[in-house]
């Protein structure tokens, strides 16, 4: 039998060590950091547009109330929230040097109208809202020709 040397087991075992810890040794710096990023935020490009549906007849003394029927359009291109509609006001504008305001006609806008709707750009609300009433005020003994054929336009607003 064959006697193995002591030298060989030694040589052997260290390069053994050797070579198993050669890939496991490393060393390194620690340190921290901070760093920041940005994000925009974009305006709104809806464009709101309350429109009445509907034209009225011609009013006259004596004529019945009619309703002020309207529908809102975003003709943007963000969607917008539509809370509510209603009709603010109006204004006459006489023909010729007529005489005729506001007081020759009885409006009776109607309590802001819930819409409740998220509207994309280039939609209308699919409901149709009445905002009130309009009717030609029939002023006893007063003759009211400096309103035959003038304009009454009626204000709207939506929020």
């Amino acid at each position: 039998m064959r006697k193995i040397s002591r030298k060989l087991v030694i040589g052997t075992a260290a390069t053994a060590i050797v070579a198993a810890g050669a890939g496991v040794a490393f060393a390194y710096w620690t340190s921290s950091g901070t760093g920041t990023g940005t994000a925009n935020t974009g305006s709104s490009t809806a464009a709101i547009t309350v429109h009445q549906t509907g034209a009225l007849t011609d009013m006259y003394p004596g004529d019945s109330a009619q309703n002020l029927v309207v529908k809102v359009e975003n003709t943007g291109t963000s969607t917008a929230f539509i809370n509510t509609v209603k009709a603010d006001s109006i204004s006459v504008t006489p023909v010729g040097a007529g005489v005729c305001t506001t007081d020759d006609y009885t409006f009776a806008p109607a309590s802001p109208q819930a819409v409740g709707v998220n509207l994309a750009g280039g939609a209308t609300t699919p409901l149709s809202y009445t905002v009130g009433t309009l009717h030609f005020n029939n002023k006893a003994d007063t003759a009211q020709d400096g309103c035959q054929g003038a304009t009454v336009t009626v204000h709207y607003s939506s929020n």
